[in-house]
């Protein structure tokens, strides 16, 4: 039986029919629509001439018909035919959906005797595989019709060995191309989207000619290839500072996995990205201007589109040759366009580029040590970063995006340009403004740490940004350090909240400071602003020092000076020295090298302390913190000449402030009477040699009895601590 509600359909190029449901007494049927055959009125026959007819929704025969329909019981039995006649038709539009009228269709066909792919033109890659020009077709046109005012045309063939080609022209249009097997009758649906032509005028990278057929692909359906065009340095010296606006491309088939275009500014890939609705059978052009591709000086340039997935071998457009320097690229990746393909061939990839604003923007500066003296001779060198600063957690290109803390992307953005700072330390940068993202300018010299600075891309006045730089230092001789230098940020990667990074050294490492008093701890925080910034010490696992830094500078190396706290380094202990970070705007505002990681070189938090698990255990970061100290001798005069005082700092004590129970004595000075037993008592209990007590408000008594072996001394130290901030 026929059930006409579950009948034919025509949402592709086939048809499908449920053409036998069931074998069932003619009594069975409950519904009109249900048909039976051959029935009690004989119906052996479902053509398009029967009734019901095998015809799609749209009344087109499906060109597949059953005869001689018998019923035997428990069987059906029928013959199968085909009818001879294929129906082609379709509509043509605009990118918007607009009906294109007065198009020209053209039905040629292509005989299947054409030169086999083996036979064909190739390559092989650099990677691995064989790049070929699709065979030659000998195209032999069989009509040409218009599109109507509703952009629909339609042609009625006969069935044929080999495939039928349609083509649609119209002017200012690109053309655009599909193909049907000539095999199977019936109808075929073959729309089509024409692109209006890119005008060209000096603002233009392209080196193909005009399309005359020619596509190239592995051969086979389904691989990945990316295609590209390049452009040296000198070919785009007209086109530094410009944005990139559109790229064009052609790609064969009918569907594909995934369409996509990129861009490779040297050895970077600063766009790789999907193209939603793709088109097939025509130039495409896709709108790139937001993603802010500047192009930049002194770099090799490589545009190109992607497709993987395709239903056809050949999937990407070539012209007729022949081929210019850089003209055609080729590969399974990105990675793999490694040198110019030896196809006499040019890619069908071109792009539009534009200025990007009529207001230019002035960076300048002046480089000066931590003295204020100038340093000449500085690497600046000016970035644009289309991307926010603050990327959200999940952003592609971090590193461990599944863990809390992690690292950043290590580019600064696209290079546009570099100056070298004059005696007086000084650097000036001109360019366009942007819509949007940010400068970044970079201070280089060998023997300083790497400074950086951000600024808004869209603002259009003149931007003065000026950099202290700190000079490298080796460990050793009091300079306490495991970092090399700047390569990476870290963070949770999203802005605000608190992080608390550290680095770490084992009792022994600390043995030669034992007695030496901390000076200055340094470090590098990124991003512009945060509520607060602060660094620290543990001794163990018990924070002695906190510091809030006044003014810090944002992407640079700084020193804070701490040597008012006197800190003594104890023996026999591990310590711990870092900074922190409150509410940045910058997702990632600590700093570490590129690694690897040594013993205790990298600790984060998102409290302050304890720093029992470093960072490589806990969030697999193979890296070493930007931070460093100083510690230096004490001043031991009167300690030499015998006299015993409490060590306490020169300063105003508030509540929460830490107070170590020590005294001066410096184990490193021979020939000075120590005491045998020395007890500590605060507020009158009892304390250790070393015990660190933490200040409430109001007045405390610190005292230390020495017993000797012939006297007993007492000391007594009187504070008085004001109210936390």
């Amino acid at each position: 039986r026929w059930l006409s509600g579950r009948g034919i359909n025509a949402y592709a190029s086939h048809q499908c029919c449920d053409l036998v449901e069931a074998v069932y007494p003619e009594s069975a049927i409950q519904y009109n629509n249900q048909v039976p055959f051959p029935g009690s009125t004989n119906n052996t026959l479902f053509t398009e001439t029967s009734s019901p007819a095998a015809v799609d929704h749209a009344g087109n025969p499906t060109g597949i018909y059953l005869i001689n329909i018998v019923n035997n019981g428990d069987r059906a039995t029928f013959s199968i035919t085909t009818g001879g006649e294929l129906i082609i038709s379709g509509l043509v539009k605009d990118p918007e959906g607009n009906p294109l009228a007065g198009a020209t269709v053209t039905l040629s066909y292509d005989a299947p005797e054409g030169i086999s792919p083996a036979a064909a033109p190739g390559w092989d890659t650099p990677a691995g595989g064989i790049i070929k020009v699709s065979p030659k077709r000998a195209l032999q046109e069989v009509a040409k019709v218009t599109t109507n005012a509703q952009g629909a045309y339609t042609f009625t063939i006969e069935t044929a060995p080999g495939d039928y080609i349609v083509t649609v022209t119209k002017e200012d249009y690109y053309t655009a191309e599909k193909q049907v097997s000539g095999i199977s009758p019936g109808t075929a649906q073959l729309d089509f989207t024409l692109f209006p032509v890119v005008h060209y005028s000096g603002d233009v990278l392209k080196k193909h000619n005009e399309w005359e057929g020619n596509y190239v692909g592995y051969g086979e359906p389904g691989i990945t290839i990316y295609g590209a065009v390049g452009f040296s340095a000198e070919e785009l010296v007209l086109c530094q500072g410009k944005r990139i606006k559109t790229i064009s491309f052609q790609i064969r088939g009918t569907t594909a996995t995934e369409v996509g275009v990129f861009v490779t500014m040297g050895s970077e890939v600063v766009l790789d990205r999907e193209v939603d609705n793709p088109v097939f059978g025509t130039m495409m052009t896709v709108d790139v201007s937001a993603d802010e591709l500047i192009i930049p000086e002194g770099e090799l340039v490589k545009i190109g589109c992607y497709v993987k997935g395709s239903d056809d071998g050949y999937p990407i457009a070539i012209d007729e040759g022949p081929m210019v320097p850089m003209g055609g690229y080729a590969a399974g990746s990105i990675e793999g366009l490694i040198e110019p393909w030896s196809l006499d061939f040019n890619i069908l990839v071109s792009a539009t580029v534009e200025n990007v604003s009529d207001q230019e923007t002035t960076i300048n500066g002046r480089v000066r040590n931590e003295q204020g003296v100038a340093i000449p001779g500085v690497t600046m060198s000016l970035f644009y970063d289309n991307a926010d600063a603050s990327a959200p957690v999940n952003a592609q290109g971090l590193l461990k995006d599944g863990r809390p803390i992690r690292s950043s992307s290590n580019e600064a953005g696209t290079l546009i340009t570099t100056v070298v700072t004059d005696q007086q330390g000084a650097y000036t940068f001109t360019t366009w403004t942007r819509n949007t993202g940010s400068f970044i300018i970079q201070a280089s010299k060998t023997g300083y740490y790497q400074a950086e600075r951000k600024a808004s891309g869209n603002q259009s006045e003149t931007i003065t940004l000026d950099f202290n730089m700190i000079p490298v230092l080796d460990p050793g001789d009091g300079i306490l350090k495991k970092h090399g230098l700047k390569r990476r940020d870290i963070g949770s990667g999203t802005p605000g909240g608190a992080i608390y990074g550290a680095v770490g050294f084992t009792a022994q490492e600390m043995t030669p400071y034992t007695g030496h008093i901390l000076n200055t701890i340094s470090c590098q925080v990124n991003g512009t602003s945060a509520a607060e910034v602060g660094v620290f010490a543990f001794i163990d696992q018990e924070c002695v020092l906190t510091q809030v830094v006044n003014n810090p500078s944002f992407g640079t190396m700084m020193n804070v000076d701490v040597s008012d706290q006197e800190l003594i380094i104890p023996a026999g202990k591990p310590v711990y020295f870092g900074y922190y970070v409150k509410d940045s705007d910058h997702g990632y505002p600590l700093t570490a090298d590129e690694g690897p990681m040594v013993p205790m070189g990298g600790y984060a938090l998102f409290t302050m302390g304890p720093f029992t698990t470093d960072w490589k255990e806990q969030y697999d970061l193979d890296r070493n913190i930007m931070v460093s100290a100083t510690v230096e001798p004490r001043d031991n005069q009167l300690f030499s000449n015998g006299y015993y005082m409490i060590l306490n700092k020169s300063r105003t004590y508030r509540a929460g402030d830490k107070f170590i129970l020590q005294l001066n004595d410096d184990p490193s000075l021979e020939n000075i009477e120590r005491p045998v037993v020395v007890a500590w008592l605060f507020d009158n209990q009892p304390y250790n040699t070393g015990d660190v007590v933490t200040l409430t408000q109001g007045s405390h008594t610190v005292k230390v009895v020495l017993t000797f072996e012939n006297h007993t001394q007492a000391i007594v130290y009187e504070i008085n601590c004001l109210a936390a901030d």
